[in-house]
């Protein structure tokens, strides 16, 4: 890029000139943008229309939303206009395949449709070049302090591009002839997927109007927002009136090495005053000879002692300049300074190691161990036991294993209260010493219910006195109601 060859006068303007400037740009080179713009819009509106009749509000739609597409092509001629070289049609068809087919052609057109600064922000990948995080980047820098006039620039141009739309098909509707009776008929103004073939052409032929004047004005003042903000970034301005400043400054050189070379003696003058100081040569010796003798001078090397006054002898007592005494007592107040500095940082960095190390001297809680799998032969691990074990030991009840069904719901009484309710058992420990652990983590309900299930167990189980199959289904009924609410 040749800042020399750029058609727009570079100077420092606002946003808001900047977007005056889109407008001369437009105005500029409106027959190359045009040009541009109906090649690329209109046929690609016909097919779309033509893929959706007899509905092609349809096809408008999709026409209205690949804009970024054709927002490119706009870009692309306003380019190479800038720097004087405005392509013709068939350069803008060959440029298309790179335009249009690659992958920040494709994120404009979803995610990114509907960004509020999309003219103003568009060069940054398709001149610049820029991808990922280095764009996005870029677009920060160049959206600090110009995003907020390019998202007005989208709003006005849009809210025109709506004026203009329902100002031809207003202008249709009041030109059509009344129903006879003196009233305007406004429903050509009610477009919808309802409305017939030919009302719906009309207003795709007032859209089309619309985005041919607004569209190419939005991408035209996007860009021009662009060239000035960059122009203050990379100050091109300056860069410009230094370039042209060195070559005027070259130019009077070349001016003056030629008035020099006009000055130089010719060949014939110089032979002339050669002969000149060939025939003035006896005079030279003559007037050498005369200032050789004595009388004219002549030069002599001499040493000898000189007494000094007295008042000079006394030494004045020895003394630093100013200038250095001065910078003796700031260097001496500076290393003050940093004395202190260095006592408080090192105050800060004992407390500091104090605070980290502390662990290793004051005394630390020992560490809870782990609840046992284990209780007098019992299997108490939470994995061993059923989903719901009332349930469970309810159908081993009902199968006639009324020893299983009472051991599940031991083992599950056992289990709830250790991992669930906080109670710790120890593999030394007694059913005693597990009622009394019990009775203080749950209410009374909850432990009359624990120490009649310890108390029914340790018949069975040490006295071989199993209980009666009704007395155990209650412990199980018992089970939800009291001591699972109480676990939990």
């Amino acid at each position: 890029m040749r800042l020399e060859d750029l058609a727009v006068v570079l100077r420092r303007r606002t946003p808001w000139e900047a977007l005056d400037l889109g407008r001369e740009m437009l105005l500029a080179w409106r027959g190359p943008l045009f040009a541009a713009w109906c090649a690329v819009y209109l046929p690609t509106l016909l097919v779309a229309c033509a893929l959706f009749w007899p509905q092609p509000i349809w096809g408008a739609l999709v026409a209205w939303w690949l804009k970024p597409a054709f927002d490119r092509v706009l870009l692309f001629v306003l380019a190479r206009a800038s720097f004087g070289a405005a392509p013709s049609l068939s350069e803008v068809r060959r440029a298309l395949p790179g335009l249009w087919f690659n992958w920040p052609h494709l994120w404009a057109l979803t995610l990114a449709r509907l960004g509020m600064a999309r003219s103003f922000l568009l060069p940054v990948v398709q001149l610049e070049g820029l991808r990922g995080g280095t764009a996005r980047k870029r677009r920060a820098v160049l959206g600090r302090r110009t995003r907020g006039h390019a998202v007005w620039l989208t709003v006005l141009c849009s809210n025109l591009s709506g004026v203009l739309y329902l100002s031809a098909l207003a202008a249709v509707t009041i030109l059509t002839p009344d129903d006879g009776e003196g009233r305007i008929n406004w429903n050509l103004l009610a477009l919808g997927t309802e409305s017939e073939t030919w009302q719906q052409c009309l207003s795709i032929a007032a859209i089309v109007v619309a985005e041919t004047i607004v569209e190419p004005l939005y991408v035209a003042s996007g860009f021009a927002l662009y060239l000035n903000r960059r122009s203050d970034l990379e100050a091109w301005d300056v860069e410009l009136g230094l370039r042209r400043l060195a070559a005027r400054v070259a130019g009077a050189t070349l001016c003056g090495l030629l008035l020099i070379a006009c000055l130089v003696p010719q060949p014939a003058a110089a032979a002339a005053g050669s002969e000149a100081a060939k025939q003035s040569d006896p005079a030279r010796a003559a007037i050498d000879a005369v200032l050789a003798e004595a009388a004219f001078g002549h030069e002599e090397k001499s040493t000898h002692w000189r007494r000094i006054p007295p008042d000079k002898k006394k030494s004045e007592p020895f003394s630093f300049p100013e200038w250095l005494s001065k910078l003796g007592s700031a260097l001496a107040s500076l290393a003050t300074d940093l004395t202190r500095v260095l006592w408080v940082a090192a105050v800060a960095l004992l407390a500091v190691l104090i605070w980290r190390a502390r662990h290793k001297w004051l005394p630390q809680p020992a560490a809870r161990p782990p609840p046992p799998q284990y209780l007098w032969g019992l299997d108490v691990r939470p994995e061993s036991l059923p989903p719901d074990v009332a349930a469970a030991a309810l159908a081993e009840l009902a199968g006639g294993r009324l020893r299983a069904a009472l051991s599940l719901l031991y083992r599950g009484a056992l289990v709830a209260a250790m991992h669930e309710a906080g109670v710790r058992f120890t593999p030394g420990s007694t059913e005693g010493d597990a009622l009394r652990e019990a009775r203080g983590h749950f209410d009374v309900a909850a432990a009359q219910w624990f120490a009649q299930l310890v108390a029914v167990w340790t018949a069975a189980a040490y006295a071989h006195r199993l209980p009666a199959q009704e007395a155990v289904a209650e412990l199980c009924r018992g089970w939800p109601t009291r001591f699972a609410r109480e676990a939990a």
